[in-house]
């Protein structure tokens, strides 16, 4: 049979046909069975494959009536949804909005912060806040707040220039910390960022409570998002929690923020919110947001003809049902402490420990001793997760490349996508010169793939403009806000 696909990766040949799952199995033509440890991939089947109870029930709804615009009518499933979904929401998030996907569901969040902000008569707050290493979606405006460098490098003239503040990673603090006396200071960068940018103009900040792709795993320390939301409080800016990966029990709580005990203003959910079986998400938004809309203009024109179709909320129902037929929140809190017990496991979302990676390069791989001076070469890849690291006495020189003997190659952790510029690489202790650090790009589901020149990014060839690698106006845009950024709060330090 002619293959007519265009993929993700058209190079790639060797797709695998799937024909069926069962449980956490799936099954190709030939009749292997696979395991399926990423839950469809990305993070979607939270109920396992083959459970009938969900395309039962959807089968049924579709026998009554298939669609009906949600811009126009309600339908009986996406109501009775929506009351399940806002008695399980924190706070006073109590108002649903069904969308297909959860980059539909962050840019909803961003445009119903703009419409609340304009019913309220502040109409210059329209910024964004991102974190570095996020990812919140592929659409246009989800890369622009999102920090996810792979996705965004190709289209930079697209992408609007929304402030990034650091990410919550404890593993490698840029700020040199330690959770056990940090007082994190990755929350208040919020501070600030919205401060340098203009209160006044600051609409949202945006957050997954556990980072999912580009540094996967990594959770904040227990004060992190209560500072959060203190600071978008004193701003008057929203705090939209991204939980289309860490929704509905990934994390043992029902919710990944559960865990902080914060509620936000907006909180997007996916992927699992169907257990995979329809394409369904929803943006579960405060009561003061719907009170303003509806008490002053009376229209919020946002929405998709596909959203809260019966079909897809009837899909959510039942994996809802089975979700706590089963008490799955639960046994994943429970596998989760089994996990934990592993070498290089994390029974929960932990500050300090290594963010959870796939395959082998997950675990015992990143053993480099403290002190030792190491440089990062990057070769061509033979593999998307693997990046030869050589070990070596001899002094860097000032673009970051060692000089004098070297011993056999390693394989390294994968690492971030953007790697921070003049920050301190805890497990090696000591500071690059000039602050180079190496470039990198990351893969699906936090791998990596190697550049394919030796030369690192450094900090003049930022400043000049004289990028040394192919990559296009989105890496050149991030690179320079963090570059911004790092002079700005060397400059800082320097003064106090």
């Amino acid at each position: 049979m002619a293959d007519h696909l265009f993929r993700q990766a058209p190079k790639r040949r060797d797709w695998p046909l799937i024909v069926r799952g069962a449980g956490a199995l799936v099954f190709d033509a030939e009749g292997r069975s696979i395991v399926d440890g990423t839950s469809g991939g990305v993070c979607v089947v939270n109920v396992g494959h083959g459970v009938r109870e969900i395309p039962d029930a959807m089968a049924e709804q579709a026998k009554k009536i298939a669609f009906a615009f949600a811009g126009a009518v309600d339908n009986p499933a996406e109501r009775e949804l929506a009351g399940r979904l806002a008695a399980l929401a924190p706070g006073a998030l109590n108002r649903v909005f069904f969308l297909n996907t959860g980059s539909e569901a962050t840019e909803t969040a961003v445009k119903l912060a703009r419409h609340y902000f304009l019913e309220t008569g502040k109409p210059e707050k329209h910024k964004v806040i991102g974190r570095l290493h996020s990812y919140h979606g592929s659409s246009f405006g989800a890369l622009s707040y999102g920090g996810r460098m792979d996705r965004r490098k190709a289209y930079g003239p697209y992408l609007w220039d929304h402030p990034k503040i650091e990410p919550c990673y404890c593993y490698r603090c840029p700020f040199g910390k330690v959770p056990e006396t940090c007082d994190v200071p990755c929350a208040d960068d919020l501070d600030r960022a919205i401060r340098e940018a203009g209160p006044e103009t600051v609409a949202a900040f945006v957050a997954e409570p556990v980072v999912s792709t580009p540094i996967a795993g990594a959770a904040p320390p227990p004060d992190y998002f209560p500072r959060i939301r203190e600071i978008c409080d004193a701003h008057d800016v929203m705090f939209i929690a991204d939980e289309v990966v860490t929704g509905f029990g990934r994390t043992g709580r029902m919710f990944g923020l559960d865990h902080w005990n914060v509620a936000p203003d907006f909180l997007c959910i996916g992927k699992g919110m169907s257990g995979g079986y329809a394409p369904l998400a929803a943006t579960i938004v405060h009561e003061k947001v719907f009170e303003a809309i509806a008490g002053g203009s009376g229209v919020a024109p946002i929405g998709f003809s596909y959203g809260g179709n019966p079909v897809s909320c009837a899909a959510g129902l039942a994996a809802l049902d089975y979700i706590e037929a089963h008490d799955l929140v639960a046994r994943a809190a429970r596998m989760g402490e089994v996990f934990g017990a592993c070498p290089g496991g994390a029974a929960r979302p932990s500050p300090g420990r290594r963010p959870a990676r796939h395959g082998p390069v997950a675990r015992g791989r990143d053993r480099r001793r403290q002190g030792e001076q190491v440089a990062l070469s990057a070769q061509p890849a033979r593999s998307r997760n693997r990046l030869r690291l050589r070990h070596g006495r001899g002094r860097l020189d000032p673009a970051g490349l060692r000089r004098g003997a070297g011993g056999p190659g390693r394989l390294a952790r994968p690492r971030p996508t953007l790697r921070h510029f003049g920050g301190r690489d805890r497990s090696v202790g000591r500071r690059h010169p000039h602050g180079s650090r190496p470039l990198r790009r990351g893969g699906q589901g936090g791998g990596l793939t190697a550049l394919r020149k030796t030369e690192p990014l450094t900090l003049p060839s930022l400043r000049d403009g004289s990028l040394p690698l192919p990559m296009g106006e989105g890496y050149r845009e991030v690179a320079q806000q963090t570059l911004s950024h790092r002079e700005g709060v060397a400059r800082r330090r320097r003064a106090e």
